[in-house]
């Protein structure tokens, strides 16, 4: 028995991930530039040529079937590989252009990466930048493991084996109303901001391994007020409704800027790491390599800073 096979070109699998990706045809359709029912016949002409159905669809959108997680690993591969192909056909002919995608925090996307996106667009004009910003750091791992995104951006965790490109460090400090009693002093300790009316940054996962620090200095007796996912919250609750929390320096200082708060320093020093995850350095696009080459020069002038 014969199988003929036949090579589909890219762009099938490129939609075929966006449209898994994005979980149906409407956003995948506005963010490639065409209509529904072209990525439709896309993905039922790849179906049709490979001889099975990759994805079905459910309420909750489109997902893949059982086919569907067996194959799309290999084509989230595949396109890497061509990508790093295409890339070093660019070099060779001198020119610079690709294509990347971050994952980030909400806050750390606003706080360093306007700066970061603005000198390496400099350097590198031609290179398309897609920044992702999500709540969840299960949800960054998962993307980065899977090759949905190419480099993460968030706070090491003990736990992660991910290559890792250290951006900054930082502690964490108590932000607190102008107004309130704290403001007096110049250290506060963690247990008086458990007696104040307290809000903490908590995701649907639960506290971090930087918050379950400052949960065991009261051995589980006390227990935030609020607990929030929203930076946003924590800022107006603190400024306007006279709650105290427990948040990394760089945000207390820009949350100083536009809210009547302060921030102090706590009796206990707990410090987070900031950097850039990949899956694995040495098998990263050209584009991947020069943005963790610039991200490594620009650590340097944010230290200086």
């Amino acid at each position: 028995m014969i199988i003929e096979v036949n090579y589909m070109d890219i762009t099938k699998y490129e939609v075929l991930l966006k449209v898994v990706d994005r979980g149906g045809l409407s956003q995948s359709a506005e963010d490639l530039g065409y209509t529904r029912s072209a990525l439709s016949k896309m993905i039922a002409s790849m179906e049709k040529e490979i001889g099975f159905p990759l994805v079905k669809r459910t309420r909750k959108g489109i997902v893949l079937n059982e086919e569907g997680e067996r194959v799309v690993p290999l084509i989230r591969e595949l396109l890497k590989v061509n990508t790093i192909l295409e890339e070093e056909y660019l070099m060779i002919r001198g020119m610079s252009q690709g294509k990347l995608r971050i994952g980030s925090f909400p806050t750390m996307a606003y706080l360093l990466m306007p700066d970061i996106l603005k000198g390496f667009n400099e350097i590198h004009p031609g290179i398309q930048i897609e920044v992702v910003e999500e709540h969840s750091l299960h949800q960054l791992e998962t993307w980065l493991k899977q090759g949905i995104i190419d480099v993460a951006l968030f706070s090491r965790e003990s736990y992660h084996e991910f290559d890792w490109i250290p951006f900054m460090e930082e502690p964490y400090v108590a932000l607190i109303p102008k107004a309130c009693t704290l403001a007096e002093k110049e250290v506060i300790s963690v247990e008086e901001m458990f007696d104040h009316k307290l809000i903490l940054f908590k995701t649907q996962e639960g506290y971090d391994q930087d918050m379950m620090k400052f949960q065991e200095i009261t051995a589980g007796t006390k227990e935030a007020d609020y607990n929030t996912n929203s930076i946003y919250l924590v800022q107006k609750m603190v400024a306007y409704d006279n709650c105290v929390s427990i948040i990394p320096l760089s945000v207390a200082e820009d949350t100083a800027k536009w809210f009547p708060v302060e921030f102090r320093k706590l009796n206990t020093e707990v410090k987070r790491t900031i950097g850039f995850a990949v899956k694995h350095k040495e098998n990263v696009s050209l584009t991947l390599r020069e943005f963790l080459r610039y991200v490594k020069k620009a650590r340097q002038m944010y230290i200086g800073k």
